[in-house]
Parts: structure tokens; C-alpha cells; sequence
């Protein structure tokens, strides 16, 4: 009996991931979360509260150990900024893909999509870039961005979980990300120039 309230409560708390995160930064009661649960999985407060306290706990020591990986590799890693950089998003259709590709010496980086294909340009060509397609054509258009990038070893690839683990930090720290990338051994965050310094700190303390 113990063992399946266990399980209940085990996939009760895997469908909600937030209460894991708020029991492990000490937020959450843990009987007032055991009373919620044994509701919803039967068995005694007792098991049940048993059942969350070795799971949480079980994350916990997992999580550390995941995160305690990629602090590693973002150790060995270095962080640049750039400024003044523009981002367009356009259609992909065969034509625009022409357009984008005569104009590829000034772009940045091009990045296809089904979705649509997005250009990164230098504020020097931007006005340029954007005389190249139509107003149709155009989907979205952000300009004079920060670009942090975060270069790392290749080891990178095999660590699970530094994305993740860059984004949360991003979203904790109120960081609107207005593009994100992550390839091979970079990783580029795209804010506004009002979250660049607060960004460049929480990526800077962790390297």
C-alpha cells in the first residue's frame, strides 16, 4: 500500500513541477502540500507526507547534481556583448530565401525556419536589409538589441540541461528574451538595451 501511494504521489508531483521547485527552495509547507495531495492520491497524511518529503528530497539531490555539471562547463566558458545589432523575421517562401541570400556578406547570422526565416543584421545595413522585402513579407522587426554571447567547449553538447538552466535564470531575474539560439558551442541571448546590464550580471556570475 505504502509503495503505490508513493507512486501516486510521485506522479502527482511530476505533473507539477512547481511545487518540487517550491518545496526545494523551502516556499512550500511540506504538510500543507501533503494535505493538497492526499486528496488527490488516497492514503493517510502520514504516507503521503512521507511519500513527498523522499521525493522532493530525491529531486533535490538530483538537481544539485545536474546543476552542479553544467556550473562546470559554464565555468570554462566566456561571455561577450555586442550592441546595435537589428533582427528581422520575413516570410519563407522561395523568393524571400533569394532576397536573403543576395543579401548574406551584411547579415549577421540567417536562420531558416518553417515558420519564417530571420536575419540578424548590424545596424549599418539594417535600413538596407529592410528595403529588400516587401511590408507583406515582413513579419516581425526588433531593432537596436544587446547580443550576449556565451561561448563554451564542446563539452557542452553533452551536458543536459544548461539551457534550461540559463533561461530560468533569465526568467527569474524578470530578463525578457526577445530571441534565443544555442549552437554548437554558442549560446546568444537577444535582449533590450534596458535588461542588457542586468542580464550581463547574471550571466557573468555565473562563469
Amino acid at each position: 500500500m505504502a509503495s503505490s501511494v508513493s507512486k501516486r504521489v510521485e506522479s502527482a508531483l511530476e505533473e507539477k513541477p512547481f511545487l518540487l521547485e517550491a518545496l526545494s527552495q523551502g516556499y512550500a509547507n511540506l504538510s500543507a502540500v501533503a494535505r493538497v495531495l492526499q486528496k488527490q492520491v488516497g492514503g493517510s497524511e502520514e504516507a503521503v507526507r512521507a511519500a513527498v518529503k523522499r521525493f522532493s528530497a530525491s529531486r533535490l539531490r538530483q538537481r544539485r547534481a545536474d546543476e552542479k555539471k553544467v556550473l562546470e562547463v559554464l565555468s570554462h566558458s566566456r561571455l561577450s556583448l555586442s550592441t546595435k545589432v537589428n533582427v528581422l523575421v520575413v516570410e519563407r517562401t522561395p523568393e524571400t530565401e533569394a532576397k536573403a541570400a543576395s543579401f548574406s556578406e551584411k547579415t549577421r547570422a540567417l536562420v531558416k525556419e518553417e515558420s519564417g526565416m530571420t536575419l540578424v543584421v548590424d545596424a549599418a545595413y539594417f535600413r538596407e536589409s529592410q528595403k529588400l522585402f516587401s511590408r507583406s513579407e515582413i513579419l516581425t522587426v526588433n531593432e537596436d538589441l544587446v547580443v550576449l554571447t556565451l561561448i563554451s567547449s564542446p563539452v557542452v553538447e553533452a551536458v543536459p540541461g544548461v539551457v534550461a538552466f540559463l533561461t530560468a535564470q533569465m526568467a527569474r531575474h524578470n530578463i525578457n528574451l526577445k530571441e534565443f539560439w544555442s549552437s554548437y558551442t554558442d549560446t546568444l541571448f537577444f535582449v533590450e538595451k534596458k535588461d542588457a546590464s542586468k542580464a550581463y550580471e547574471v550571466l557573468s556570475a555565473l562563469l
